[in-house]
C-alpha cells in the first residue's frame, strides 16, 4: 500500500499539478488531502477542478481546513465585514470564484478521519488536530504529546503549520505532510508526504516536486487579486519566491505597529510593514 498525503494548497493550481504529475508517474493506491485547498493564490477554481479531476481517477479522501471553514462560515454570514483589504480581501476574492457546490464540497469534509486498510496499521489524519481544525501541533509540544498519547492509533498525519517533520512519542508517529502550495520551511518547491507500508510499518518520506513559479506570479499580476488582496496578496507571493512566511511576519509587523500607535489595525500599518519587508 502507498499514498500521497498532500496539505495546504492555498490555491496554488500549478503546485497541485505538478504534484498530481509526479502521482500519475509514481504508482501510489490512494490520495489523502489533508485541507486548505484554497484562499491566497489566484483563480481557485482551477484548484477545485483538479481535486474533483483526481478523484475520479484515484481513490482519495479529503480533510477540512481551517480555509475551507472560513467560506463556510462566510456563506452562512455574510455580514462578518469582509471587504477588499489586507485583511481580508484575498477570502472575499475567493469566496467570490466559488459555487454553492464548493462550499457543500467542503462542508461535506470532516475535520479527522481514521483509515483502516486490510493487512497495513490504521492512520488517523486530519488537519490542524484530531479536535481542532486550527491546533498547531508541533514536535516536542505539550499538546502534541497529549494527542499522540490519546491517539487510537500508531500514526497520525496533519498539516496547517507549512513546516515538515516526523515526531516520534511513546512509540506513535506524528507527522506533518508539509505544504503543497505555500511552504514556509525555506523551499520553494511544492511538498508533499508519500508513505508506504512495508515491514509492518509505514515507511514515511517527504516529496519535493518543483514547478513554474514565476508563471504563478503572472496569475497574480493578471487576475486582478492585487486589487483586493493587497500587502497580503504581495507577502505571498514574496513567500512563494523565498519558502519565508512574509504573509505572517507582515501582518505581525503590521499588528505591532498599531500597537505601538494604540491604533486599531488598518490599511496604512499593513503599508508601513510591506515597506519594511521590502514586499
Amino acid at each position: 500500500m502507498k499514498l500521497a498525503l498532500l496539505a495546504d494548497i492555498h490555491g496554488n493550481y500549478m503546485a497541485l499539478e505538478a504534484c498530481l504529475n509526479y502521482i500519475e508517474q509514481n504508482y501510489f493506491d490512494g490520495i489523502i488531502f489533508l485541507g486548505d485547498y484554497i484562499t491566497d493564490c489566484p483563480y481557485p477554481q482551477k484548484t477545485i477542478s483538479l481535486l474533483k479531476n483526481a478523484m475520479k481517477v484515484h481513490q482519495c479522501w479529503f480533510i477540512r481546513g481551517n480555509r475551507e471553514e472560513y467560506m463556510i462560515n462566510h456563506h452562512k454570514n455574510s455580514n462578518d465585514n469582509w471587504c477588499y483589504s489586507s485583511q481580508t480581501g484575498s477570502l472575499l476574492y475567493t469566496y467570490e470564484n466559488l459555487s454553492n457546490d464548493d462550499i457543500t464540497f467542503f462542508e461535506n469534509m470532516p475535520i479527522f478521519n481514521t483509515i483502516n486498510f486490510k493487512s497495513c496499521k490504521h492512520i488517523v489524519i486530519c488537519h490542524g488536530s484530531p479536535t481542532s481544525i486550527r491546533e498547531m501541533l508541533l514536535e516536542g509540544e505539550e499538546n502534541s504529546n497529549n494527542c499522540l498519547e490519546t491517539l487510537e492509533a500508531d500514526y497520525l498525519f496533519c498539516g496547517h503549520t507549512h513546516d515538515p517533520f516526523k515526531y516520534e512519542y511513546k512509540g506513535k508517529m506524528l507527522t506533518n505532510c508539509g505544504s503543497v502550495g505555500l511552504p514556509t520551511n525555506n523551499q520553494i518547491n511544492s511538498q508533499f508526504t508519500a508513505i508506504e507500508f512495508m515491514s509492518n510499518k509505514w515507511k514515511i518520506d517527504l516529496i519535493s516536486v518543483p514547478y513554474n513559479i514565476d508563471s504563478l506570479v503572472n496569475d497574480f499580476e493578471e487576475s486582478g487579486i492585487y486589487d483586493k488582496g493587497f500587502w497580503w496578496s504581495k507577502s505571498i507571493v514574496k513567500t512563494l519566491q523565498t519558502g519565508v512566511n512574509y504573509s505572517m511576519l507582515c501582518i505581525q509587523k503590521a499588528s505591532e505597529l498599531a500597537g505601538q500607535r494604540n491604533e486599531r489595525l488598518s490599511e496604512k500599518h499593513w503599508e508601513m510593514a510591506a515597506k519594511e519587508l521590502y514586499l
